[in-house]
């Protein structure tokens, strides 16, 4: 009889083990798929960089990077960072070698190199000056030159006449660089009433209010390019 009962409750013992291990693995699993999952989703994101073209004391380019910002984040699928040229602060270039034989020998080259080719398109913000882009913008451009290349990029202008000329001039080099432009360029109308005496916006939101859509729209064309 005790033999029998051990027999018995040995069996059981194996069988209320292999339960256990079974919920074990099965949870392992669930698990694993979760996080999977979850490398998939990271993964299909896409990281757009918003770069901030002026760089001078006073300039109005950081609260309006910021407002893209706003405005853009609702794309589900892109991550969007805002890539500021003032904090970058690149001296006028000075490498000894031509940026397309990706020689790099400072470590501001390097850094800046490693910082652009994080990113899988471009959000390009310039002011107009003297119906031209600012030398900070071309210089940082000048310093790479494969990091760029086959990369969408939106262009998006601001000035006393939208800045049009600034981008026209800027698309000309982007295209140089085999980057991809996309059709949509806003290009924001600046107005003296939108300023205070300190000369920062009263409200950037009213502002710009009427080129939330052309922002959306041309976030819409970038995020097809990107796929």
């Amino acid at each position: 009889m005790n033999t029998f009962l051990s027999s018995r409750f040995y069996k059981i013992r194996i069988i209320y083990s292999l339960i256990f291990l079974l919920s074990m693995f099965d949870i392992s699993y669930s698990l694993a798929k979760e996080d999977r999952s979850k490398e998939q989703i990271m993964s299909s994101h896409k990281k757009v960089a918003i770069i901030i073209g002026s760089t001078r004391p006073n300039r109005i380019g950081d609260s309006i990077g910021k407002w893209i910002l706003k405005e853009v984040s609702t794309a589900s699928t892109i991550e969007f960072t805002i890539v500021d040229l003032a904090i970058w602060n690149l001296p006028m270039f000075d490498e000894p070698g031509i940026p397309a034989q990706d020689l790099y020998v400072h470590d501001h080259t390097k850094a800046w190199s490693s910082e652009i080719k994080k990113y899988d398109a471009y959000i390009f913000l310039t002011p107009q000056y003297n119906s031209g882009y600012p030398a900070s913008l071309k210089n940082a451009i000048d310093y790479l030159c494969k990091e760029w290349h086959d990369k969408p990029a939106i262009i998006v202008s601001y000035g006393y006449q939208g800045g049009e000329k600034a981008a026209l001039g800027l698309e000309q080099v982007l295209l140089g660089l085999k980057m991809k432009i996309i059709h949509s360029k806003p290009a924001l109308v600046l107005h003296k009433e939108m300023f205070s005496q300190e000369g920062r916006f009263i409200d950037v939101e009213g502002a710009f209010s009427e080129y939330k859509n052309v922002i959306k729209q041309a976030t819409t064309e970038l995020s097809t390019e990107c796929r």
